[in-house]
Formats: C-alpha cells, structure tokens, sequence
C-alpha cells in the first residue's frame, strides 16, 4: 500500500485529501495540531490514517531532537520517536 503525508489534515482541502487517498488505497499520515485533532480524525478516517501531532509553521515543532526516544511502529512502518506523546513522526 502506498504511503502519502498530508499536512492541515483537521479540516477544509486536507482533510478531503485525506479521505479521497484512502478510498484510493493509501495509508495517510496525516498532520494535526492537537491530540484532539488526531484522535477525531482517527476516528473518522479509520486505520489508513495516522495522526503526526505537530505544527508545520513552528519550527520547534517540526524539529524534534529524537534521539532521546525510542521508536514508533505504525502498521509496516518504524521510525523514531519525536516525542513520547506524539503517534508518529519520521525523522529527518
């Protein structure tokens, strides 16, 4: 299954990309700003989409220092962890 990240997922054009790719068939990692966020979303769109909790306009946000973490393993996929409260984030 192809994997796709969509940044804005929450609401408006990024959550309608979300929902038409994963009709297509692809897995969407997503990106939200609040837990919230992640968890409505996956509820609505399911197990193709995984919740990245962070903001794109902050860089601090973005970038994690993820050594200090362990990994984080999404169906067929295993990356560092950014943060322990965060689902997933692919390091850089």
């Amino acid at each position: 299954m192809p994997d796709v990240v969509i940044t804005g997922a929450s609401s408006g054009i990024g959550f309608a990309a979300c929902e038409a790719l994963i009709r297509r068939g692809f897995r969407v990692f997503g990106s939200v700003r609040t837990k919230a966020d992640a968890d409505r979303l996956t509820e609505q769109l399911g197990r193709q989409y995984v919740p990245l909790i962070f903001d794109v306009t902050d860089p601090d946000s973005v970038n994690w220092d993820t050594s200090q973490h362990g990994t984080c393993v999404a169906p067929g996929v295993e990356w560092p962890l950014s943060r322990r409260d965060t689902p997933c984030f692919p390091a850089n």
